[in-house]
């Protein structure tokens, strides 16, 4: 006669080779999966080609459709430096940074007698 715990270990070997007929195989499953990611590896790398001959094609032909007549570049020979004289204060001009005080010039002591 078999005990309780005979009876429990043959139900238990008969529902696990029940169960084990209804697991899918893992290595096509895995196979496939693998496959996709391929697929879609392949299709991301060949829009981001795509992308670069498009942008490239387009650069070259905004490049080439720009005036590049020597007429257009400023020749070394014809430029003369500009007088300094620009620069130097005209007679009878106000210069604003002889003016120019500190904001905060109020607050040194030196200058507080100014105030009252």
């Amino acid at each position: 006669m078999k005990t309780e715990d005979d009876k429990i270990k043959d139900l238990f070997r008969k529902h696990m080779n029940e169960e084990g007929n209804d697991i899918p195989d893992f290595e096509p499953m895995w196979q496939e999966v693998a496959a996709r990611h391929k697929i879609k590896q392949r299709f991301v790398w060949r829009m981001a080609a795509s992308i670069c001959i498009l942008a490239t094609i387009g650069l070259v032909v905004i490049f080439n459709l720009q005036d590049h007549t020597p007429d257009s570049v400023m020749q070394l020979a014809s430029w003369n430096e500009p007088s300094k004289t620009f620069m130097l204060p005209q007679q009878g001009s106000d210069l604003i940074l002889a003016r120019w005080t500190s904001p905060t010039d109020y607050l040194l002591p030196e200058n507080k007698q100014h105030i009252k």
